[in-house]
């Protein structure tokens, strides 16, 4: 029954009763962190009367990027990268247990998904729900290590894995250096990685916006957050699904002139 109104009150309220201080968790709020709600978050954050754990993406971190919102200011951002091994092994296991379905091998199987997915949750959760149709199709009762090496071949796998890049293309400089990178395939991506391909591609690309890029192109799922501040590419079926599908050759070139022709159109908006 809390309110937008009341609700700075109400923890206020929850915090006296419990006698200690109250954890709010809030998910999925890419879409709503803009609104009212988070200018009444404001109070108990400024008054240490609530520890506010908000959980979301792209719009959840321009959010903390606003330095106009009181509540973006008190906030520490956490990147979270791959899950645990444990955790991933339960997540691709235990669903299609509970299924009545069997593993020919499952350390195999898990280890050939686990490079696979790069142990990112909805990699694994797509890779099992497809592993459960080839198993369903093929009137099996146990999920075959050669499920996993069909998937590899699978046009529907190709086009969810390969989705993110032609989302990107409403971004032409971040698309043309999403291409890029997984062409180069550094193991470990900084900033200053981000310019130094954009520039054997003939982009110039400032250092905020390289930051930028390598932002977006976590959001978009074809990185992740990696140890020591930097990135990594989200998993070893990007590049492999890019390349033989003609992204990093034609589809590269492509984005390159679009991405030289949105920087000439800025230029010119900016004189």
């Amino acid at each position: 029954r809390v309110t937008v109104d009341d609700l700075a009150g109400f923890i206020e309220y929850q915090r006296h009763r419990l006698g200690c201080k109250p954890t709010l968790i809030l998910d999925e709020v890419d879409e709503v962190c803009m609104s009212p709600l988070f200018k009444q978050l404001t109070v108990p954050a400024r008054h240490d009367s609530a520890r506010i754990i908000l959980v979301g993406k792209g719009g959840l971190l321009r959010f903390t990027k606003d330095n106009s919102r009181a509540l973006s200011s008190r906030l520490r951002v956490i990147r979270l990268g791959e899950i645990d091994v444990e955790p991933a092994r339960k997540l691709l296991f235990e669903p299609i247990r509970d299924l009545g379905l069997g593993f020919e091998d499952f350390e195999h199987i898990f280890e050939l998904v686990n490079r696979q997915t790069g142990r990112s949750p909805h990699m694994i959760q797509f890779y099992g729900q497809r592993l459960v149709e080839l198993t369903a199709e093929q009137d099996e009762r146990r999920v075959l290590i050669r499920h996993v090496d069909q998937l590899k071949w699978d046009h529907q796998t190709a086009c969810f894995f390969l989705s993110p890049l032609d989302d990107l293309k409403q971004q032409p400089v971040a698309h043309a250096v999403a291409l890029a990178l997984l062409k180069a395939a550094p193991d470990f991506i900084t900033p200053i990685t981000i310019q130094d391909v954009g520039r054997l591609h003939g982009l110039s690309i400032p250092h905020s916006e390289a930051i930028e890029i390598g932002d977006i192109l976590v959001i978009q799922n074809i990185l992740l957050w990696a140890d020591g501040g930097g990135y990594r590419i989200a998993n070893e079926a990007l590049p492999e699904y890019a390349g033989k599908m003609g992204y990093l050759t034609r589809g590269l070139e492509e984005a390159k002139q679009q991405a030289h022709s949105a920087m000439r159109a800025k230029a010119g908006a900016a004189r």
